[in-house]
């Protein structure tokens, strides 16, 4: 997100989670290898994560909720980031974020939510989403420096005509 230099610490990453691409997982754990996947540039693997979460939604139970309400929409939403489609990324996790919390994970995890679909509001040019969630963040979290650069890009980002 912030297009830090990391080295080759994605691919390392990717190299791990790649066994499980094909196998039924946590949805959150899904969200996090394809950060790997996307990261790295492994878009056979992001893919082939994607037609595992299909499956695991189409058997049913608790995993299956879990993947359709929360899982699918966050990891699709992280390859639209990763392909610079912004506008999508933000569509995605909108509805998400909502229910998030009901579904487990860490704080963390869900923050990496929260932060994704700041980014790409940003990113994509719908400031006044940004903005707003850039006072919300600084709303939750006052002694954040993140919050406040966030609300400082919000302030001082153009606004569409």
């Amino acid at each position: 997100l912030g297009g830090v230099d990391v080295g080759d610490r994605w691919q390392t990453l990717a190299d791990n989670w790649l066994p499980f691409a094909r196998s039924t997982n946590y949805a959150f754990n899904d969200m996090h290898a394809m950060m790997a996947f996307v990261a790295a540039g492994r878009d056979e693997a992001a893919a082939a994560l994607l037609e595992t979460q299909t499956a695991v939604m189409a058997a049913g139970g608790d995993n299956a909720a879990f993947t359709r309400d929360v899982g699918h929409p966050a990891t699709q939403a992280i390859r639209a980031f990763g392909r610079g489609d912004y506008a999508e990324c933000v569509r995605l996790i909108l509805p998400v974020r909502a229910v998030a919390h009901t579904f487990g994970g860490s704080h963390a995890q869900r923050d990496v939510l929260e932060l994704t679909l700041l980014e790409a509001a940003l990113r994509g040019g719908d400031m006044a989403l940004g903005h707003r969630l850039a006072l919300e963040r600084a709303a939750a979290r006052p002694s954040s420096p993140l919050s406040r650069l966030f609300v400082s890009r919000g302030n001082s980002a153009p606004t569409p005509s």
